[in-house]
């Protein structure tokens, strides 16, 4: 049973069965040749870390036929009991997008370059994705390669952003070669996340925080000035 602290919940399909696919294929066994004898389940993010869905951290232990035993952690992300952010996220395509990020694009543009003698990785590596009975992407868990999510409100120091800046110009230059070589991406990419169909819906998710930030712009000194420019552009 999977084991999770009291404050979160492990949707119900997330059991040991769902993950000999990707044991098999991270290890390259036979999913005859080994059982799942271990899985502990915890929140991946801490609350308000991520917005389009929900991440848990899974380890997961695995007993195998020749007597070895193996270790492997990984990251589950997945659009579970979200209200009307779920709504939002499914009319803006947001997994069938990084489904074809993970799974097509990203091998892609990294296949490029090992051409040419480099490596270079732009994303975990990505071992099952479904959309039954919702959506979920299973990932390999960079922390195991000491990577780090950095405080957001810190933000990088100047060596980091260089690093990110030069791993960005790559991605960009794969991903322009990649289209003169295969042509257009798939029409999920036709539209970003505010468009024509998803505005109402963006609309009523966003007037209740407009409204607070116009109460918080009353107390400004001359903030009446700005909240009455707020209310003309009909932000609230």
């Amino acid at each position: 049973m999977a084991a999770v602290p009291p404050t979160a919940q492990v949707p119900s399909w997330m059991t040991k069965e769902y993950f000999v696919e990707v044991v098999a294929k991270k290890f390259g066994l036979s999913e005859d040749d080994f059982t799942i004898d271990a899985l502990d389940v915890k929140p991946a993010t801490e609350a308000g870390d991520n917005f389009a869905s929900k991440l848990y951290r899974v380890a997961v232990g695995v007993s195998c036929k020749d007597g070895s035993s193996k270790k492997l952690s990984l990251i589950v992300k997945a659009l579970v009991n979200m209200g009307m952010a779920e709504e939002m996220i499914q009319m803006m395509n947001v997994f069938p997008k990084e489904k074809e990020m993970y799974v097509d694009i990203i091998p892609a543009l990294e296949q490029l370059y090992r051409e040419k003698g480099i490596y270079v990785e732009f994303g975990p590596k990505c071992y099952k994705n479904e959309t039954r009975p919702t959506d979920s992407l299973v990932l390999e868990d960079l922390n195991d390669r000491q990577f780090r999510m950095v405080n957001r409100r810190e933000g990088l120091d100047l060596e980091h952003t260089k690093v990110v800046l030069k791993k960005l110009a790559q991605f960009h230059a794969a991903s322009a070669v990649l289209f003169e070589r295969k042509g257009p991406f798939s029409a999920v990419f036709d539209e970003g996340m505010y468009n024509v169909r998803s505005k109402a819906i963006f609309e009523a998710h966003m007037r209740p925080h407009m409204e607070t930030s116009v109460k918080m712009v009353r107390l400004w000194p001359n903030g009446e000035y700005y909240a009455e420019i707020m209310a003309v552009l009909k932000l609230v």
